[in-house]
């Protein structure tokens, strides 16, 4: 095209991954796009676009394991810019190891502006997250790109995550909703921010409770593994404090949570009131407790994944059934 701005149409354009053997599928395939410039910028910012937009833009991550092909290349830095990016109605679609089908993020809309290769970009998008499903809303500035260590590529911006069912979990139910901000390198990226979920149950119990949490948390965004620096979150009248992991291992599907609990002053009954069916908890009393919890990701119901020891304490303990606080008396 050359009136009334100058640029071009494409379609078909794929990329395969360097080394990839030819029946490899490719990593991203675009079903048009278009390249906008501007006369003034060919003459006075010379490899200035104005704005590329992308229709039908999909990208998909091979199952970790994947090997390529030994290939030699060299990096050329591009002293290309483009002043905006468009991709509304993208998806990237991630292949997982196991039987489990991809997941999938549909991206409602996606901008990024001031694109070049040494300086960072702004970025605007809106996305379906597969698991837990809800939706992310999400803006702030990313890069440059670090090429030779894409964990050093810096990142920052604020979140928004709400109607994440955690329904699609084994065991447990509930309604989240979560904001904060982030900010690091994407390798080490540090995220205070708080959750609410106004209906959260173990399943077993059939009793939800509105649970409330705050939390600094650094998150490798290269492998998605957590580490939890301090949470407080709080149900019914308790308060529990907690610390620790969420990471994968060598030869593991999924992560293994390894937290650490602390309960001050707190109340047994509604601990009890997360685990047990009855209408009323056996117990009533105060109650104080430190405790080492292990999730491991064996697909079990929640309550049958949960490794749990430490220790606690009750005070002025009170069966809930006469009889049996009688017979206890």
């Amino acid at each position: 095209a050359y009136f009334p701005h100058p640029g071009c149409v494409g379609e078909g354009l794929a990329f395969r991954r360097l080394g990839s053997s030819p029946d490899t599928p490719p990593i991203v395939t675009i079903q048009r796009f278009t390249i906008e410039a501007h006369y003034t910028d060919l003459l006075l910012r010379p490899g200035y676009l104005a704005s590329i937009v992308m229709n039908g833009f999909r990208v998909h991550v091979p199952p970790p394991g994947t090997t390529l092909q030994q290939s030699s290349w060299k990096e050329t830095k591009s002293t290309t810019r483009v002043g905006e990016i468009v991709a509304d109605g993208a998806a990237v679609e991630i292949a997982r190891a196991d039987a489990n089908a991809p997941l999938r993020f549909e991206i409602h809309t996606l901008k990024l502006t001031s694109v070049s290769s040494s300086k960072p970009m702004s970025y605007d998008v809106s996305l379906h997250n597969p698991l837990p499903p809800g939706e992310i809303r999400a803006h702030g500035h990313f890069g440059p790109w670090n090429s030779s260590d894409p964990g050093q590529s810096p990142v920052e911006g604020q979140y928004t995550f709400q109607n994440a069912d955690l329904g699609t979990f084994n065991g447990i139910s509930g309604i989240l909703s979560s904001e904060g901000e982030f900010q690091g390198m994407l390798r080490h990226i540090e995220t205070p921010g708080s959750i609410d979920i106004p209906d959260f149950m173990v399943t077993q119990s059939k009793h939800s409770v509105h649970l409330i949490s705050e939390f600094h948390a650094f998150v490798d965004g290269t492998n998605g593994d957590v580490e939890l620096e301090r949470v407080s979150a709080a149900f019914l009248k308790t308060r529990v404090l907690a610390q620790g992991k969420i990471v994968g291992h060598a030869g593991q599907h999924g992560k293994t949570t390894s937290v650490e609990l602390t309960v001050h002053d707190g109340r047994i009954q509604d601990v009890l009131r997360l685990f047990v069916s009855e209408l009323n908890p056996p117990l009533n009393g105060t109650t104080s407790f430190r405790a080492h919890v292990v999730i491991l990701p064996e697909k079990r119901p929640f309550v049958r994944e949960v490794q749990l020891s430490g220790a606690f304490g009750i005070e002025g303990g009170q069966f809930t059934k006469t009889t049996t606080q009688k017979d206890v008396d």
